[in-house]
């Protein structure tokens, strides 16, 4: 990528993320979310991330998105909303599939956690960073294989608007075929959203998943969904 090039991608980054009446309005609200000591936070821990990130990274030889350090959990009050809702279930087993450098599942107090993400540089990231769970490099097939049979909560946030209906329905179905799921969390995007995304309602795809909750996100960006799964209903 040649200087122009690159000048022409920051700039339209910078206009579509930054000039934008709808991202702007969104980032305003997310600040008075964060407070001054939380917007501090956010700062000094991208700060602290990237220079941390950039030690492990050169021990292992692997890379990291930009995105991780960027939107860590600090500057990002939707998944301190998430693990808000996981805790008030009082879950004993609880796995996250798209777990990232496991900031939410970490979090969530459970005697049994798995953070499980399609990145191996997540994973190994998530163990230096964030210890307690049990990390897995895998996805939806991963849950089937794990020995334990009773899940309390299933999270699923921050990816599953990238997938088609169809995908999510054929993994949501195997694994409440061969698990008994108590509680599913995802997230869904607002109506007013202006990009293009995937919306799921998983009680399409098994009558069994019913909607008991819908949360605000701190964001202003999306909802966070809060399912039961009615395992005597057949």
């Amino acid at each position: 990528m040649d200087i122009i090039d690159y000048f022409k991608k920051k700039f339209y980054y910078l206009k579509k993320y930054y000039l934008n009446k709808y991202y702007l309005k969104k980032k305003f609200y997310k600040i008075r979310v964060l407070g001054i000591s939380n917007l501090f936070k956010c700062f000094y821990y991208r700060l602290y991330y990237r220079l941390k990130l950039k030690v492990l990274a050169y021990k292992s030889g692997l890379t990291l998105h930009p995105w991780h350090i960027k939107f860590n959990i600090y500057c990002n009050p939707y998944k301190w909303r998430v693990i808000e809702v996981a805790n008030s279930l009082n879950p004993n087993s609880v796995i996250e599939i798209g777990c990232g450098l496991g900031e939410i599942i970490s979090r969530v107090k459970a005697q049994y956690r798995v953070g499980i993400d399609i990145d191996k540089s997540c994973i190994y990231f998530a163990n230096k960073l964030n210890k307690g769970p049990i990390y897995i490099e895998g996805s939806f097939d991963s849950v089937l294989a794990l020995q334990v049979k009773e899940i309390d909560l299933l999270i699923m946030v921050g990816f599953i608007h990238r997938i088609s209906k169809d995908t999510l329905s054929f993994h949501i179905n195997q694994i409440l075929d061969s698990k008994t799921c108590k509680y599913i969390i995802t997230d869904r995007y607002r109506e007013d959203y202006p990009e293009q995304v995937i919306v799921h309602d998983l009680s399409e795809y098994n009558k069994r998943i019913k909607l008991i909750n819908v949360y605000d996100d701190y964001e202003g960006y999306m909802y966070i969904m809060l399912w039961r799964v009615d395992n005597n209903d057949s």
